[in-house]
């Protein structure tokens, strides 16, 4: 097969689109297909460590983000621009809680999600991030997992209408710190908001999605039939 893929997101980009487009890329070319990218790339937005926030490293400068970090554990798996920043980062400031896998095979998310009590969705607070969609949001609610979401626009109103996570505002750190906590300590709220998550994701299904999008393009470069002259 003929694969002409087209993509704002890809290497030398390091983002996580970017990976997860390179990561499929190859293995089509792998299983004997004819790939061919076209990108703008580099073209995404750099990257920024807020320190004031601690999203991403599992810090808060509050005492109450400071009891949490005691009882709970961050899992940040990637290697976006800021890894090595957000490594150190945590290492100065003690935080043994904080595990950084690094990037890891796509294989192997589903396992990492299967160890989670929730994920969290974070992008900065800036107008550009309010029209996307990340992808993370679907792979957590597809195992069933609570999200805690700090992206506005779009990708809120999803995760609202779905009943699916605790919205909060982008580099927010209270919103952040309450969340967490409100999570960690209610089971059953979890529970729900996983499973709702899981019915959001089935409705989403790429075969579903794709078969519509089919028989839209079929009845609009089907011909139109004239009417008879009467």
């Amino acid at each position: 097969m003929r694969i002409l893929f087209l993509s704002h997101y890809f290497p030398p980009e390091g983002n996580a689109p970017a990976l997860r487009a390179f990561d499929h890329c190859t293995r089509w070319a792998a299983a004997g297909h004819d790939v061919t990218v076209v990108t703008c790339a580099p073209n995404h937005p750099g990257g920024s460590c807020i320190p004031a926030t601690g999203i991403g490293c599992g810090r808060s400068n509050s005492s109450k983000g400071s009891a949490w970090c005691g009882s709970s554990r961050s899992w940040p798996v990637g290697d976006g621009a800021r890894l090595e920043a957000l490594r150190g980062a945590a290492a100065r400031a003690g935080l043994d809680n904080v595990i950084f896998a690094g990037r890891l095979d796509i294989d192997a998310i589903p396992g990492v999600l299967a160890l989670t009590d929730a994920c969290l969705v974070h992008l900065r607070a800036a107008p550009t991030f309010t029209t996307v969609m990340p992808s993370k949001i679907f792979e957590a609610a597809a195992m069933a997992r609570p999200i805690t979401l700090g992206v506005e626009g779009f990708a809120r109103g999803f995760v609202e209408r779905a009943g699916c996570g605790v919205c909060i505002e982008p580099e927010n750190e209270r919103d952040l710190v309450d969340a967490i906590f409100r999570l960690s300590a209610d089971a059953a709220f979890r529970d729900r908001l996983g499973r709702a998550g899981r019915r959001a994701a089935a409705a989403c299904d790429r075969d579903r999605l794709a078969a519509r999008y089919l028989a839209i393009i079929a009845q609009t470069a089907a011909p139109k039939m004239e009417t008879p002259a009467a």
